[in-house]
C-alpha cells in the first residue's frame, strides 16, 4: 500500500499504456461480436450501410465497453487495491481522479456517437432503420438473460476483496459452488428457450447447431463445477466461447427468417 500511495504521489498524469489498460480491449471482442449479431439478423447486406456498422462497431467497443471497464475499476478501486493491487487505479498509473475522468469523457462522446446512429435499439434496428421484428427482440432478449450468468462468474475474480469489504456478490452470498451451479442455469435455460423458438420457427438446422455448443457448454460445465473458484477464468475463455458462437448462428437463422418485421 505505501507504494501505491506514493506512486500516487509523484504521478500527475497517467501512463499512456495504462490507460489502454484500464480500458481493458480484451473485453472489447463480446459487445462487438453482439453487435455483429444483430447486423446479420438484419437480414440488410453489411455493404449498403458500411459506417454505420463501423460507427456501432467502435460505439459498441472501445466506446460504451472501455467507459464500462473504466467505471469498474474506478467504483471497485478499494476493492483492487486488495484482490489485484497491480491494476491501473490502485497502483497509481492512472492517478487521482483520472479514471472518473476518463468514463465521463467517454460517455459523453457515446450520446454523440449514439446520436449519428439514430433510434439506437439494436444493431438490426440501426442497419435497418426500422423496428426489429418480434423474433429478433426475443431471441436477444433470450442471451441477454443468460448473460447473467457470465457476470457471475466473472465476480469470481474478486472474491477475496468482496467479502472483506462487504460486497455481497452472488459467490459471496451464496458461496462458490452454488454460485457456479446458478450461473450455470441462468446461461443453459434461455438457450434451451432459443432452440425452442427456432425449432417453432422452422429453423430446423440453427436450432441443432445451438443445442451441439450448448451440450458443448455442458461438458465444460462439469469441469467448472468440479472446482468453481479456480476454473472459472478457465470457463470464461473456453465456454463462453460456445455461448457467443450460438449467438452468431442465431443471427444467420432469423436472417433466414428476413430479419426485420
Amino acid at each position: 500500500m505505501s507504494v501505491s500511495s506514493t506512486l500516487h504521489f509523484l504521478r500527475r498524469y497517467p501512463e499512456p499504456r495504462a490507460l489502454l489498460t484500464l480500458l481493458k480491449p480484451v473485453t472489447w471482442f463480446t459487445p462487438i461480436w453482439a453487435y455483429l449479431c444483430d447486423v446479420v439478423s438484419s437480414g440488410v447486406l453489411i455493404g449498403s450501410a458500411p459506417w454505420l456498422v463501423l460507427l456501432g462497431i467502435v460505439l459498441a467497443g472501445p466506446v460504451v465497453c472501455g467507459m464500462s471497464q473504466a467505471v469498474n475499476d474506478w467504483c471497485d478501486r478499494h476493492v483492487d487495491a486488495i484482490n489485484e493491487p497491480d491494476r491501473p487505479i490502485p497502483s497509481g498509473r492512472v492517478p487521482g481522479r483520472w479514471g472518473l475522468w476518463v468514463a465521463l469523457v467517454m460517455s459523453a462522446l457515446a450520446l454523440v456517437m449514439g446520436l449519428a446512429l439514430g433510434p439506437w435499439f439494436t444493431g438490426a434496428a440501426v442497419l435497418a432503420a426500422g423496428a426489429p421484428a418480434p423474433e429478433v427482440v426475443a431471441v436477444a432478449a433470450l442471451y441477454a438473460i443468460g448473460a447473467h450468468g457470465i457476470m457471475t462468474l466473472n465476480d469470481f475474480k474478486a472474491l477475496e476483496g468482496d467479502r472483506i469489504t462487504g460486497v455481497n456478490s452472488l459467490p459471496v452470498t451464496l458461496g462458490p459452488e452454488r454460485a457456479a451451479r446458478v450461473a450455470c442455469v441462468v446461461m443453459v435455460m434461455p438457450q434451451l428457450a432459443v432452440i425452442a423458438l427456432l425449432l417453432a420457427f422452422g429453423q430446423v438446422w440453427h436450432a441443432g447447431a445451438i443445442a451441439v455448443l450448448v451440450i458443448a457448454q455442458g461438458f465444460a460445465m462439469r469441469v467448472l463445477l468440479s472446482d468453481p473458484k479456480r476454473r472459472a477464468p478457465w470457463y470464461n475463455s473456453t465456454g463462453v466461447m460456445a455461448y457467443v458462437s450460438g449467438m452468431m448462428v442465431a443471427a444467420f437463422a432469423l436472417r433466414g427468417l428476413g430479419g426485420m418485421g
